[in-house]
């Protein structure tokens, strides 16, 4: 019977590739340079970059020396009662834009949010972009508005105000026939009118109602 030879590998011939090499230095604590480098949290949403002239072609046409688009500025034809949704049976501001002026930029400058402050508001409206856009378009503006005033007031917020506002805001709730408060109740009924926005500073923008 044949004799089976068992053949050993060699320790040099089993470690014969070479060692692999670490192009930084071992970390220490004496070597801050040798310290990894923190990953970045990805940016929110609302920080996403705004398109430059060139990915965004908008018609001069459509807005005023204020950059802010005509139909939003104090010139506005439209007839919006802001106690309603903007595309509703009221507010059919359908009749007055199609699809694509719904999407146009708000301002000639694209923006990523509006801030928009009103005299007779103890609080700021904030609009971001909506639907995946990167800006703030004509149908955020108008949607944005109706739907800000549609949240229900704190008790704390309505107890700030003097006992006359306070009775004028019960009244306003009264007649939309609702037991909750909501911040449109701030608005009497002669105030609901959307007269346009004029620019503040900054990307803050004023909301004009009747004087």
């Amino acid at each position: 019977m044949p004799q089976k030879t068992v053949r050993f590998r060699e320790e040099n011939e089993a470690n014969s590739s070479p060692p692999r090499t670490s192009s930084s230095p071992p970390f220490s604590a004496d070597n801050p340079s040798s310290q990894p480098t923190p990953t970045m949290p990805p940016s929110p949403v609302h920080a996403a970059t705004v398109p430059t002239d060139e990915s965004l072609s908008l018609d001069t046409a459509f807005y005023g020396q204020d950059g802010l688009h005509t139909e939003l500025g104090h010139d506005t034809q439209l007839f919006f009662d802001m106690r309603y949704p903007p595309f509703g049976t009221v507010n059919d501001l359908n009749a007055s834009f199609n699809s694509s002026d719904l999407k146009l930029a708000a301002t000639y400058t694209p923006q990523p949010f509006m801030t928009i402050q009103c005299k007779l508001l103890p609080w700021a409206i904030e609009i971001f972009p909506r639907h995946g856009c990167t800006y703030v378009t004509v149908q955020d503006v108008l949607v944005g508005i109706f739907d800000s005033l549609q949240c229900c007031a704190t008790a704390e917020e309505f107890q700030r105000e003097k006992l006359m506002k306070r009775e004028e805001i019960e009244n306003q709730r009264v007649l939309r026939r609702d037991l909750s408060r909501r911040r449109i109740d701030w608005l009497l009924m002669d105030d609901c009118c959307f007269l346009g926005l004029s620019h503040s500073i900054g990307n803050v923008w004023r909301l004009r109602v009747n004087d």
